[in-house]
């Protein structure tokens, strides 16, 4: 039986990344996208892979931050509020979720030396998904937020592969 992994960079400009983990150890890209801004699009995304969470077991991977220095109290409660507002998304769907420090999923994309890590994350999701569209609707450049995600549901598949 297949497995779902999911990615989630929950940052402002972040992603969510799904993925279905074929038998012979592929990965489907079910779904790559900007990450929902409010409880009415998280919802209505929830209606679309509502199929998949349900019929398939699933895992999780949410993008582990924290404060940085010189960053406003208001940004940061946004960001607090959409890490809950994914957290109970999750938990509403019985999807189990482990939380993962960029440094970490990020040794992924060592080997693209010489670029940022966002420049890393495009490069790497573009390399290994090429036929998924990094570039969300009504932008014109690739979407670090969804590169994020993919890279984070890739190193999830990866553990996940590895239990």
């Amino acid at each position: 039986m297949s497995k779902i992994v999911i990615g989630i960079d929950p940052g402002a400009k972040g992603g969510i990344a799904v993925l279905e983990t074929a038998a012979d150890g592929s990965l489907i890209v079910m779904a790559a996208e900007a990450a929902p801004t409010c409880a009415f699009e998280l919802h209505m995304f929830g209606n679309r892979m509502g199929f998949f969470f349900r019929e398939h077991e699933c895992h999780a991977f949410l993008e582990r931050v924290h404060a940085m220095p010189k960053q406003g109290v208001s940004s940061m409660f946004t960001f607090g509020r959409s890490v809950g507002m994914w957290e109970g998304f999750l938990g509403c769907w019985g999807i189990k979720c482990d939380y993962v420090e960029p440094q970490v999923w990020q040794k992924i994309t060592a080997p693209m030396a010489g670029l940022t890590t966002k420049d890393r994350s495009i490069r790497f999701a573009s390399v290994a998904f090429p036929d998924t569209p990094l570039v969300p609707k009504g932008g014109r450049k690739p979407s670090d937020g969804i590169a994020d995600a993919l890279c984070i549901a890739y190193y999830g598949a990866k553990r996940v592969r590895a239990k």
